[in-house]
């Protein structure tokens, strides 16, 4: 009983809360966002800090209540990124 309890805790606390449905992402998309950080395309990302997605560079500029705003680095264009619905709901 003892080992299960522990494995079971291990599972909640390493686990991600989130679903990311299938892996393949062709666009930038927030999954959550706590704190200082955001889930973008299934990754923890820290503000100001710099990501790659398809081959582009951005960095994560500002976290809002349920959006964040992220620059191309190459381009400097700013786009801001919302969440659209819970994501740990797995769609039917």
């Amino acid at each position: 009983m003892r080992y299960l309890i522990l494995f079971l805790l291990i599972q909640v606390l390493f686990c991600d809360p989130f679903y990311y449905g299938t892996k393949d992402f062709g666009e930038l998309k927030l999954f959550g966002i706590l704190h200082t950080k955001a889930n973008i395309n299934g990754n923890w990302v820290m503000l100001n800090a710099k990501f790659t997605h398809a081959q582009t560079n951005f960095k994560l500029l500002a976290l809002q209540d349920s959006c964040v705003i992220v620059e191309n680095t190459d381009s400097k264009n700013k786009q801001r990124l919302c969440k659209e619905k819970p994501k740990f709901i797995k769609k039917k």
